[in-house]
Protein backbone atom coordinates (compact mmCIF):
# COMPACT_ATOMS: atom_id res chain seq x y z
CA UNK A 1 0.00 0.00 0.00
CA UNK A 2 1.37 3.31 -1.03
CA UNK A 3 2.36 6.01 1.95
CA UNK A 4 1.81 9.54 2.10
CA UNK A 5 4.79 11.64 1.36
CA UNK A 6 6.16 13.16 5.01
CA UNK A 7 4.91 16.27 5.71
CA UNK A 8 7.51 19.26 5.89
CA UNK A 9 9.04 19.86 9.21
CA UNK A 10 9.17 23.39 10.51
CA UNK A 11 11.14 24.26 13.47
CA UNK A 12 10.52 27.57 15.33
CA UNK A 13 12.70 29.31 17.53
CA UNK A 14 11.27 32.02 19.60
CA UNK A 15 11.47 32.96 23.25
CA UNK A 16 7.96 34.08 23.38
CA UNK A 17 6.22 30.97 24.88
CA UNK A 18 2.67 32.17 23.85
CA UNK A 19 3.52 32.95 20.50
CA UNK A 20 5.25 29.84 20.18
CA UNK A 21 1.89 27.94 20.61
CA UNK A 22 0.06 29.91 18.38
CA UNK A 23 2.47 29.75 15.52
CA UNK A 24 2.70 25.82 15.95
CA UNK A 25 -0.97 25.36 15.92
CA UNK A 26 -0.91 27.83 12.51
CA UNK A 27 1.32 25.46 11.18
CA UNK A 28 -0.44 22.50 12.15
CA UNK A 29 -3.96 23.40 10.84
CA UNK A 30 -2.40 24.11 7.38
CA UNK A 31 -0.75 20.28 7.52
CA UNK A 32 2.50 20.97 8.49
CA UNK A 33 5.02 19.17 11.28
CA UNK A 34 6.40 21.69 13.78
CA UNK A 35 9.25 21.95 16.16
CA UNK A 36 9.88 24.90 18.47
CA UNK A 37 12.47 25.69 20.90
CA UNK A 38 12.34 28.80 23.58
CA UNK A 39 16.02 29.94 23.22
CA UNK A 40 19.16 29.99 20.88
CA UNK A 41 21.06 27.52 23.26
CA UNK A 42 17.67 24.86 22.71
CA UNK A 43 17.28 25.22 19.24
CA UNK A 44 21.10 25.01 18.70
CA UNK A 45 20.95 21.58 20.95
CA UNK A 46 17.88 20.50 18.48
CA UNK A 47 19.52 21.18 15.00
CA UNK A 48 22.67 18.93 16.70
CA UNK A 49 20.32 15.76 16.67
CA UNK A 50 17.77 16.48 13.95
CA UNK A 51 16.81 17.96 10.79
CA UNK A 52 13.87 20.44 9.69
CA UNK A 53 13.17 21.89 6.61
CA UNK A 54 12.45 25.29 7.27
CA UNK A 55 13.00 27.60 10.19
CA UNK A 56 11.30 30.76 11.83
CA UNK A 57 13.90 32.62 13.75
CA UNK A 58 13.40 35.96 16.24
CA UNK A 59 15.36 37.75 15.38
CA UNK A 60 16.06 39.14 19.35
CA UNK A 61 16.17 36.23 21.71
CA UNK A 62 17.08 37.08 25.13
CA UNK A 63 20.32 34.22 25.24
CA UNK A 64 21.71 34.94 21.44
CA UNK A 65 20.89 36.70 18.71
CA UNK A 66 19.25 35.70 15.73
CA UNK A 67 22.33 36.40 13.45
CA UNK A 68 24.77 34.87 15.54
CA UNK A 69 22.79 31.99 15.69
CA UNK A 70 23.04 31.27 12.07
CA UNK A 71 26.94 32.16 11.97
CA UNK A 72 27.54 29.37 14.84
CA UNK A 73 24.95 26.91 12.68
CA UNK A 74 27.40 27.35 9.50
CA UNK A 75 30.58 26.72 11.66
CA UNK A 76 29.50 23.56 13.06
CA UNK A 77 27.58 22.73 9.51
CA UNK A 78 24.18 22.44 10.67
CA UNK A 79 22.85 25.82 8.24
CA UNK A 80 19.28 25.18 7.94
CA UNK A 81 16.59 27.48 5.17
CA UNK A 82 15.25 29.99 7.68
CA UNK A 83 12.67 33.06 7.59
CA UNK A 84 13.05 35.79 10.27
CA UNK A 85 10.91 36.87 12.70
CA UNK A 86 11.44 40.63 13.56
CA UNK A 87 9.27 42.98 15.69
CA UNK A 88 7.69 46.59 13.81
CA UNK A 89 10.24 48.65 12.69
CA UNK A 90 13.12 46.36 12.23
CA UNK A 91 12.45 45.86 8.46
CA UNK A 92 15.68 47.14 7.80
CA UNK A 93 17.56 44.13 10.10
CA UNK A 94 15.50 41.91 8.16
CA UNK A 95 16.50 42.97 4.53
CA UNK A 96 20.10 43.03 5.58
CA UNK A 97 19.35 39.29 6.93
CA UNK A 98 18.28 38.23 4.07
CA UNK A 99 21.07 39.62 2.32
CA UNK A 100 22.90 36.70 4.11
CA UNK A 101 20.22 33.78 2.99
CA UNK A 102 17.43 34.63 4.83
CA UNK A 103 14.29 33.55 2.03
CA UNK A 104 11.70 35.78 3.66
CA UNK A 105 10.93 37.99 6.70
CA UNK A 106 7.77 38.18 9.47
CA UNK A 107 6.84 41.23 11.28
CA UNK A 108 4.77 40.84 14.41
CA UNK A 109 2.32 42.90 13.70
CA UNK A 110 -1.80 42.10 13.94
CA UNK A 111 -2.47 39.71 11.09
CA UNK A 112 1.25 37.80 11.76
CA UNK A 113 -0.05 35.04 12.71
CA UNK A 114 -2.50 34.69 9.60
CA UNK A 115 0.62 35.11 6.89
CA UNK A 116 3.24 32.67 8.82
CA UNK A 117 1.53 29.85 6.75
CA UNK A 118 1.58 31.47 3.29
CA UNK A 119 5.41 32.56 4.22
CA UNK A 120 6.32 28.97 4.77
CA UNK A 121 4.21 27.61 2.09
CA UNK A 122 6.09 29.88 -0.75
CA UNK A 123 9.63 29.55 1.06
CA UNK A 124 8.91 25.69 1.33
CA UNK A 125 8.11 26.37 -2.91
CA UNK A 126 11.20 28.23 -3.21
CA UNK A 127 12.87 25.50 -1.85
CA UNK A 128 11.85 22.03 -4.11
CA UNK A 129 11.93 24.42 -7.09
CA UNK A 130 15.95 25.16 -5.84
CA UNK A 131 16.25 21.28 -5.45
CA UNK A 132 14.84 20.32 -8.53
CA UNK A 133 16.55 22.40 -10.64
CA UNK A 134 20.20 21.56 -8.85
CA UNK A 135 19.07 17.67 -9.12
CA UNK A 136 18.64 18.23 -12.89
CA UNK A 137 21.50 19.85 -13.62
CA UNK A 138 23.78 17.40 -11.30
CA UNK A 139 22.02 14.55 -13.85
CA UNK A 140 23.21 16.95 -16.86
CA UNK A 141 26.26 17.43 -15.61
CA UNK A 142 26.76 13.55 -15.23
CA UNK A 143 24.98 12.52 -18.50
CA UNK A 144 27.40 15.38 -20.34
CA UNK A 145 30.83 13.76 -18.47
CA UNK A 146 29.31 10.30 -20.00
CA UNK A 147 29.04 11.83 -23.34
CA UNK A 148 32.22 13.47 -23.26
CA UNK A 149 34.22 10.39 -22.33
CA UNK A 150 32.22 7.58 -23.26
CA UNK A 151 33.97 5.75 -27.06
CA UNK A 152 30.72 5.98 -29.24
CA UNK A 153 30.94 9.37 -30.85
CA UNK A 154 27.71 11.44 -30.60
CA UNK A 155 26.43 14.25 -32.93
CA UNK A 156 23.40 16.52 -32.38
CA UNK A 157 21.98 18.55 -34.87
CA UNK A 158 19.01 20.71 -35.13
CA UNK A 159 15.89 18.96 -36.71
CA UNK A 160 13.86 19.99 -39.58
CA UNK A 161 16.35 20.65 -42.41
CA UNK A 162 18.72 18.96 -44.60
CA UNK A 163 21.30 20.76 -43.72
CA UNK A 164 21.08 21.40 -39.97
CA UNK A 165 22.99 23.14 -37.56
CA UNK A 166 25.42 21.25 -35.75
CA UNK A 167 24.62 22.09 -31.81
CA UNK A 168 26.91 19.66 -30.29
CA UNK A 169 29.73 16.97 -30.97
CA UNK A 170 31.49 14.76 -28.23
CA UNK A 171 35.46 14.57 -28.01
CA UNK A 172 35.03 10.81 -29.68
CA UNK A 173 33.42 12.86 -32.78
CA UNK A 174 36.25 15.02 -33.17
CA UNK A 175 38.72 12.26 -32.79
CA UNK A 176 36.72 10.27 -35.48
CA UNK A 177 36.80 13.07 -37.83
CA UNK A 178 40.39 14.72 -37.26
CA UNK A 179 38.29 18.14 -36.41
CA UNK A 180 38.62 20.42 -33.49
CA UNK A 181 35.32 21.35 -31.66
CA UNK A 182 35.35 25.07 -32.95
CA UNK A 183 35.70 24.08 -36.68
CA UNK A 184 32.22 22.00 -36.25
CA UNK A 185 30.35 23.67 -33.54
CA UNK A 186 27.21 26.15 -34.99
CA UNK A 187 28.29 25.20 -38.49
CA UNK A 188 25.99 23.35 -40.92
CA UNK A 189 26.12 19.70 -41.25
CA UNK A 190 27.44 19.96 -44.98
CA UNK A 191 30.50 21.23 -43.02
CA UNK A 192 31.43 17.39 -42.26
CA UNK A 193 32.75 17.24 -45.66
CA UNK A 194 35.91 19.14 -45.03
CA UNK A 195 36.93 16.42 -42.92
CA UNK A 196 35.55 13.16 -44.09
CA UNK A 197 33.34 11.86 -47.16
CA UNK A 198 30.55 9.01 -46.88
CA UNK A 199 27.04 11.14 -45.35
CA UNK A 200 25.10 10.02 -48.19
CA UNK A 201 22.78 7.68 -45.54
CA UNK A 202 22.82 10.12 -43.02
CA UNK A 203 21.49 13.03 -45.54
CA UNK A 204 18.85 10.61 -47.02
CA UNK A 205 17.46 10.08 -43.48
CA UNK A 206 17.85 14.07 -42.86
CA UNK A 207 15.58 14.48 -46.01
CA UNK A 208 13.08 11.98 -44.87
CA UNK A 209 13.15 13.09 -41.17
CA UNK A 210 12.96 9.14 -40.72
CA UNK A 211 15.26 7.53 -37.59
CA UNK A 212 17.64 5.34 -39.16
CA UNK A 213 20.51 2.70 -38.16
CA UNK A 214 23.19 1.85 -40.80
CA UNK A 215 27.13 1.52 -41.41
CA UNK A 216 29.07 4.09 -42.71
CA UNK A 217 32.05 4.05 -45.13
CA UNK A 218 33.91 7.15 -43.87
CA UNK A 219 36.86 8.45 -45.99
CA UNK A 220 39.52 11.06 -45.03
CA UNK A 221 41.55 12.10 -47.79
CA UNK A 222 43.74 9.10 -49.02
CA UNK A 223 43.08 7.37 -45.81
CA UNK A 224 42.05 3.88 -45.84
CA UNK A 225 37.72 4.32 -45.21
CA UNK A 226 36.96 3.78 -41.62
CA UNK A 227 33.79 1.84 -40.98
CA UNK A 228 31.53 3.50 -38.76
CA UNK A 229 28.03 1.96 -37.60
CA UNK A 230 25.37 4.71 -36.68
CA UNK A 231 22.17 4.56 -34.99
CA UNK A 232 20.46 8.30 -35.85
CA UNK A 233 17.78 9.02 -33.01
CA UNK A 234 15.12 11.98 -32.58
CA UNK A 235 15.48 14.23 -29.48
CA UNK A 236 12.57 15.89 -28.05
CA UNK A 237 12.70 19.51 -25.67
CA UNK A 238 9.10 18.45 -24.11
CA UNK A 239 6.94 15.27 -25.22
CA UNK A 240 6.00 15.08 -28.91
CA UNK A 241 8.30 17.97 -30.02
CA UNK A 242 11.32 17.08 -32.07
CA UNK A 243 13.74 19.47 -31.64
CA UNK A 244 17.40 17.93 -32.34
CA UNK A 245 18.69 14.50 -34.16
CA UNK A 246 21.19 12.28 -32.55
CA UNK A 247 23.67 10.65 -34.38
CA UNK A 248 26.03 8.02 -32.43
CA UNK A 249 28.28 6.38 -34.40
CA UNK A 250 31.07 3.26 -33.38
CA UNK A 251 34.07 3.08 -35.57
CA UNK A 252 33.82 -0.24 -36.40
CA UNK A 253 37.11 -0.42 -38.96
CA UNK A 254 39.10 -2.71 -36.53
CA UNK A 255 36.24 -5.31 -35.93
CA UNK A 256 35.47 -6.08 -39.39
CA UNK A 257 38.71 -6.10 -40.32
CA UNK A 258 39.08 -9.24 -38.09
CA UNK A 259 35.86 -10.22 -39.32
CA UNK A 260 36.87 -9.97 -42.99
CA UNK A 261 40.18 -11.98 -42.24
CA UNK A 262 37.28 -14.65 -40.15
CA UNK A 263 35.59 -15.17 -43.67
CA UNK A 264 38.63 -14.93 -46.12
CA UNK A 265 39.69 -18.04 -44.50
CA UNK A 266 36.31 -19.33 -44.27
CA UNK A 267 35.70 -18.73 -47.84
CA UNK A 268 39.15 -20.14 -49.04
CA UNK A 269 38.07 -23.14 -47.30
CA UNK A 270 34.37 -23.41 -48.33
CA UNK A 271 36.03 -22.80 -52.01
CA UNK A 272 38.35 -25.84 -51.39
CA UNK A 273 35.50 -28.09 -50.14
CA UNK A 274 33.56 -26.75 -53.45
CA UNK A 275 36.62 -28.00 -55.59
CA UNK A 276 37.17 -31.04 -53.94
CA UNK A 277 33.76 -32.07 -54.90
CA UNK A 278 33.92 -30.80 -58.56
CA UNK A 279 37.33 -31.93 -59.41
CA UNK A 280 37.75 -35.15 -57.09
CA UNK A 281 33.81 -37.19 -55.85
CA UNK A 282 32.26 -35.44 -59.01
CA UNK A 283 35.01 -36.80 -61.35
CA UNK A 284 34.72 -40.71 -59.59
CA UNK A 285 30.67 -40.20 -59.44
CA UNK A 286 31.31 -39.41 -63.58
CA UNK A 287 33.79 -42.19 -63.69
CA UNK A 288 31.32 -44.77 -62.34
CA UNK A 289 28.45 -43.42 -64.01
CA UNK A 290 30.36 -44.27 -67.47
CA UNK A 291 31.23 -47.76 -65.94
CA UNK A 292 27.58 -48.23 -64.88
CA UNK A 293 26.58 -47.69 -68.74
CA UNK A 294 29.38 -49.79 -69.83
CA UNK A 295 27.72 -52.14 -67.72
CA UNK A 296 24.35 -51.95 -68.68
CA UNK A 297 25.55 -52.57 -72.51
CA UNK A 298 27.08 -56.27 -71.45
CA UNK A 299 23.94 -56.80 -69.07
CA UNK A 300 21.13 -56.11 -72.30
CA UNK A 301 23.57 -59.79 -73.48
CA UNK A 302 24.29 -61.54 -70.29
CA UNK A 303 21.77 -60.85 -67.99
CA UNK A 304 18.74 -59.06 -69.65
CA UNK A 305 16.55 -59.00 -66.54
CA UNK A 306 19.26 -57.04 -64.34
CA UNK A 307 19.82 -54.12 -67.18
CA UNK A 308 16.53 -52.01 -65.60
CA UNK A 309 18.67 -52.32 -62.02
CA UNK A 310 21.53 -50.71 -63.70
CA UNK A 311 20.19 -48.03 -65.45
CA UNK A 312 18.08 -46.97 -62.41
CA UNK A 313 21.88 -47.06 -60.97
CA UNK A 314 22.87 -44.82 -63.72
CA UNK A 315 19.95 -42.55 -63.59
CA UNK A 316 20.83 -42.08 -59.65
CA UNK A 317 24.42 -41.51 -60.11
CA UNK A 318 23.20 -38.73 -62.81
CA UNK A 319 21.26 -36.93 -59.97
CA UNK A 320 23.95 -37.30 -57.62
CA UNK A 321 26.46 -35.93 -60.33
CA UNK A 322 24.15 -32.57 -60.80
CA UNK A 323 23.54 -31.97 -57.09
CA UNK A 324 27.73 -32.44 -56.34
CA UNK A 325 27.84 -29.61 -59.03
CA UNK A 326 25.42 -27.20 -57.72
CA UNK A 327 26.52 -28.17 -54.38
CA UNK A 328 30.36 -27.14 -55.81
CA UNK A 329 29.28 -24.05 -57.33
CA UNK A 330 27.04 -22.89 -54.46
CA UNK A 331 30.14 -23.41 -51.93
CA UNK A 332 32.52 -21.39 -54.31
CA UNK A 333 30.54 -19.41 -57.18
CA UNK A 334 33.32 -16.90 -57.89
CA UNK A 335 36.16 -18.68 -59.07
CA UNK A 336 39.73 -17.61 -58.43
CA UNK A 337 40.41 -15.83 -62.09
CA UNK A 338 40.12 -12.47 -62.30
CA UNK A 339 36.98 -12.33 -64.13
CA UNK A 340 35.58 -15.10 -61.86
CA UNK A 341 32.71 -12.59 -60.66
CA UNK A 342 32.02 -11.68 -64.37
CA UNK A 343 31.33 -15.13 -65.18
CA UNK A 344 29.55 -15.68 -61.97
CA UNK A 345 27.45 -12.52 -62.29
CA UNK A 346 26.31 -13.72 -66.00
CA UNK A 347 25.65 -17.06 -65.14
CA UNK A 348 23.17 -15.52 -62.03
CA UNK A 349 21.61 -13.77 -64.96
CA UNK A 350 21.48 -16.72 -67.10
CA UNK A 351 19.84 -19.22 -64.34
CA UNK A 352 17.36 -15.82 -63.26
CA UNK A 353 16.17 -16.02 -66.98
CA UNK A 354 15.62 -19.39 -67.21
CA UNK A 355 14.08 -20.41 -63.81
CA UNK A 356 11.94 -17.04 -62.43
CA UNK A 357 10.94 -16.26 -66.58
CA UNK A 358 12.62 -12.59 -65.93
CA UNK A 359 14.60 -10.16 -68.16
CA UNK A 360 18.12 -10.06 -66.55
CA UNK A 361 20.50 -8.48 -68.53
CA UNK A 362 24.60 -8.36 -67.13
CA UNK A 363 26.71 -5.56 -68.77
CA UNK A 364 30.26 -5.33 -67.51
CA UNK A 365 33.45 -2.78 -68.18
CA UNK A 366 35.56 -5.38 -70.73
CA UNK A 367 39.03 -4.45 -68.87
CA UNK A 368 38.09 -4.64 -65.35
CA UNK A 369 39.65 -6.54 -63.22
CA UNK A 370 39.09 -7.47 -59.14
CA UNK A 371 42.13 -8.79 -57.63
CA UNK A 372 40.85 -9.98 -54.31
CA UNK A 373 38.23 -13.13 -54.06
CA UNK A 374 37.06 -12.23 -50.91
CA UNK A 375 35.05 -8.98 -52.77
CA UNK A 376 34.46 -11.06 -55.59
CA UNK A 377 32.20 -13.35 -53.49
CA UNK A 378 30.86 -10.87 -51.20
CA UNK A 379 29.99 -8.27 -54.27
CA UNK A 380 28.32 -11.65 -55.74
CA UNK A 381 26.18 -12.72 -52.76
CA UNK A 382 24.76 -8.54 -52.65
CA UNK A 383 23.67 -9.07 -56.23
CA UNK A 384 22.12 -12.57 -55.68
CA UNK A 385 20.49 -11.22 -52.58
CA UNK A 386 19.14 -7.91 -54.23
CA UNK A 387 17.92 -10.43 -57.29
CA UNK A 388 16.32 -12.82 -54.77
CA UNK A 389 14.55 -9.82 -53.54
CA UNK A 390 13.41 -8.48 -57.21
CA UNK A 391 11.96 -11.68 -58.12
CA UNK A 392 10.56 -12.68 -55.04
CA UNK A 393 9.33 -9.01 -53.34
CA UNK A 394 9.49 -7.21 -56.17
CA UNK A 395 7.98 -9.32 -58.95
CA UNK A 396 9.95 -7.76 -61.08
CA UNK A 397 9.63 -8.46 -65.05
CA UNK A 398 13.64 -6.82 -65.78
CA UNK A 399 16.50 -6.63 -63.60
CA UNK A 400 19.59 -5.20 -65.00
CA UNK A 401 22.96 -5.94 -63.33
CA UNK A 402 25.90 -3.66 -63.92
CA UNK A 403 29.73 -4.04 -63.07
CA UNK A 404 32.26 -0.78 -63.83
CA UNK A 405 35.66 0.90 -62.74
CA UNK A 406 34.95 4.57 -61.98
CA UNK A 407 38.58 5.21 -61.30
CA UNK A 408 38.09 5.36 -57.91
CA UNK A 409 35.54 2.71 -56.85
CA UNK A 410 34.41 -0.97 -58.34
CA UNK A 411 30.88 -0.06 -58.73
CA UNK A 412 27.72 -2.64 -58.66
CA UNK A 413 24.50 -1.82 -59.57
CA UNK A 414 21.28 -4.03 -59.55
CA UNK A 415 18.55 -2.42 -60.73
CA UNK A 416 14.75 -3.95 -60.73
CA UNK A 417 11.39 -2.81 -62.04
CA UNK A 418 9.19 -4.10 -59.77
CA UNK A 419 6.86 -2.71 -57.13
CA UNK A 420 9.74 -1.00 -54.93
CA UNK A 421 9.44 0.02 -50.90
CA UNK A 422 8.81 3.30 -48.79
CA UNK A 423 12.48 3.59 -47.65
CA UNK A 424 11.05 3.62 -43.72
CA UNK A 425 9.71 -0.12 -44.11
CA UNK A 426 13.35 -0.97 -44.73
CA UNK A 427 13.97 -2.47 -41.00
CA UNK A 428 10.81 -4.50 -41.13
CA UNK A 429 11.04 -5.28 -44.76
CA UNK A 430 12.13 -9.12 -44.00
CA UNK A 431 14.37 -8.53 -47.46
CA UNK A 432 17.76 -9.16 -45.85
CA UNK A 433 18.85 -5.66 -46.19
CA UNK A 434 20.92 -5.79 -43.16
CA UNK A 435 22.62 -8.81 -44.30
CA UNK A 436 23.38 -6.88 -47.49
CA UNK A 437 24.61 -3.84 -45.62
CA UNK A 438 27.03 -6.08 -43.18
CA UNK A 439 28.36 -7.55 -46.61
CA UNK A 440 29.22 -4.42 -47.84
CA UNK A 441 30.98 -3.38 -44.38
CA UNK A 442 33.28 -6.50 -44.48
CA UNK A 443 34.75 -5.32 -48.06
CA UNK A 444 34.81 -1.71 -47.11
CA UNK A 445 32.14 -1.06 -49.73
CA UNK A 446 28.96 1.65 -49.05
CA UNK A 447 25.76 0.58 -50.19
CA UNK A 448 23.41 2.58 -51.28
CA UNK A 449 19.75 1.48 -51.76
CA UNK A 450 17.07 3.71 -53.22
CA UNK A 451 13.34 2.96 -53.72
CA UNK A 452 9.62 4.15 -54.65
CA UNK A 453 6.53 2.51 -54.45
CA UNK A 454 5.79 1.67 -57.96
CA UNK A 455 9.39 3.02 -59.05
CA UNK A 456 11.63 0.08 -59.01
CA UNK A 457 14.36 -0.15 -56.60
CA UNK A 458 18.19 0.83 -57.04
CA UNK A 459 21.40 -1.13 -55.01
CA UNK A 460 24.72 0.69 -55.43
CA UNK A 461 27.55 -0.79 -53.62
CA UNK A 462 30.69 1.09 -54.33
CA UNK A 463 34.08 -1.14 -53.42
CA UNK A 464 36.94 1.64 -52.93
CA UNK A 465 40.05 0.63 -55.18
CA UNK A 466 43.28 -0.17 -53.59
CA UNK A 467 45.72 2.67 -55.20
Amino acid sequence: MATDAPRPIVFVVDDDPGLLRLIEKALQREGFSSATAASGKDAIDWLVKNRADLMLLDLKLQDIEGKELINHLASINREIPFIIITGQGDERVAVEMMKRGALDYLAKDVRFIEFVPTVVRKALGQLEGARRLAFAEKQARLSQTVINQGYSAVLIVAAGSENPRISYVNPAFTTLLGATEEQLMGNPFSVLDEFATGWENVRQALATQEPFAGILQLRRGNAEPRTVDYRMAELSAQPGVRTHWALILNDTTETKRLERELLDISDREQSRIGHDLHDNLGQQLTALELFTQAMIGDLRKQAPNLAASAREISRQLQRLIRDVRTTAHMLSPVSLESDGLQNALRELCKGTSVLANVQCEFTCDPDLQIGERTIGSQLYRIAQEAVNNAVKHAHAKRIDIELKDTGEWFELTIEDDGKGFLPSKRATSGMGLGLMQHRASLIGASLDITSQPGKGTRVICRVPKKL
